[in-house]
């Protein structure tokens, strides 16, 4: 380092399945950091496109690879953990990239500041890394709450751009395998539901993009918020009387959500059944999707009878 110390140990671990179209650049954009003190990994989990010829490709600069069917990919990050022996740890999926000297910045925050947790900025990019979709800078958690009110889209956490100590991974039980969606957001949860105490530096650097795309997960925010929901009730024993009745109205939100999205689309009579609603819970006046829905709706039902009347004069 400038100062003369020797680099702190950063590990990286890569999933992948079939995702060969974009491993290359992935793998390139974690190994042209020219890090002097990278552990790179990547579990690959069986792919039968071209993702293993890439990888042996790139054989004589990476730690570790294997690739064998396994049971998805937080079974293939946390197979990527175990295989971990330095301080710092991250996972980046193989659709996202790294940013130019994203670990030499990482390293030197968590040599001055020996934070648990280091979070940059991200961006959000289409296939063809041609338009920037999303710019994400985080909002600095201040405790487990952060995390019911506002959730790791409110607090613009990105999960490449969110290095974490590995001893606190030890410590809470890497990720949890029963979830496909929300794993990051409960890994994150956990933490400060664990350690209300954990140190947490924000540094005003892009560290990594991810890419937008209808395969990405991020995409199904559904079956994310019923993971999220699961989660919170599971940890309400934990949670503090504030944290339980933010938690209870997150989740009663959730579920108007998903029942007010059944309503308009399976309902013959949607606006009749969203009348009827608003007066059984009186509540929604207080959502602003629920206003959305009705307005929406509303627009709908009198464009139909205006369309009626016009087709009936003619």
């Amino acid at each position: 380092m400038p100062d003369g110390s020797e680099w702190p140990c950063i590990s990286i671990v890569t999933p992948n399945y079939n995702y060969g179209h974009f491993l290359e650049e992935t793998i390139r954009s974690v190994l042209l950091q020219g890090y002097p003190n990278l552990e790179y990994i990547v579990i690959d989990g069986g792919s039968t496109d071209n993702s293993v010829e890439i990888i042996k490709k790139y054989e004589p600069w990476l730690t570790y690879w294997i690739s064998e069917k396994d049971n998805g990919q937080t079974n293939a990050i946390n197979k990527g953990i175990e295989k971990c022996n330095c301080d710092i740890f991250n996972w980046i999926n193989s659709d996202d990239r790294l940013y130019s000297r994203s670990l030499e910045k990482v390293a030197n925050c968590w040599h001055v500041n020996q934070p648990d947790i280091l979070i940059g900025n991200a961006i959000g990019i289409d296939i063809g890394n041609s338009h920037l979709l999303q710019t994400w800078k985080p909002c600095k958690p201040t405790g487990a709450l952060d995390w019911i009110r506002k959730g790791q889209l409110g607090l613009k956490i990105s999960q490449p751009s969110t290095f974490l100590s590995y001893r606190l991974m030890k410590q809470v039980g890497f990720i949890r395998e029963d979830l496909n969606y929300a794993f990051d957001w409960a890994l994150y949860f956990n933490i400060w539901l664990s350690f209300p105490a954990v140190k947490i530096s924000i540094i005003p650097d892009t560290l990594s993009t991810f890419l937008i795309h209808p395969a990405a997960k991020t995409s199904s925010m559904k079956i994310f918020r019923i993971e999220e929901m699961k989660v919170l009730q599971e940890s309400y024993p934990r949670l503090s009387p504030t944290e339980k009745l933010f938690s209870s109205l997150y989740i009663s939100r959730v579920r108007s959500m998903f029942l007010i999205g059944k309503v308009r689309k399976n309902s013959k009579e949607p606006l009749k059944i969203l009348t009827w609603l608003i007066i059984r819970r009186p509540y929604f006046v207080f959502y602003r999707f629920f206003w959305g829905a009705y307005r929406r709706e509303m627009v709908s039902f009198f464009f139909q009878k205006l369309t009626s009347m016009f087709n009936s004069k003619v």
